[in-house]
């Protein structure tokens, strides 16, 4: 009997952490949780993603856009 072991291929996506992180593969049923890095915002896609039964991820994947000033950290010439 032959036994196929069900991995989901790592992405990357600009502007974007992931956990848990690993090498280029990750197992059956395992969830990522996507953030954005600092400075950038959420726009689109699941955050949360769960490697399915035909290697595939579940949802869309997930956009960070545009670079964000905080207000606090402007600088304004008079």
């Amino acid at each position: 009997m032959f036994v196929s072991v069900v991995t989901c291929l790592k992405e990357d996506f600009p502007n974007m952490t992931f956990a848990p992180s690993t090498p280029d593969t990750h197992d059956f049923n395992t969830t990522i949780i996507y953030t954005c890095d600092v400075g950038y915002q959420y726009s689109s896609g699941d955050l949360v993603r769960t490697c399915d039964a035909t290697g595939n991820w579940s949802g869309a994947e997930p956009v960070c856009d545009g670079r964000l000033w905080p207000s606090c950290c402007l600088v304004f010439e008079i």
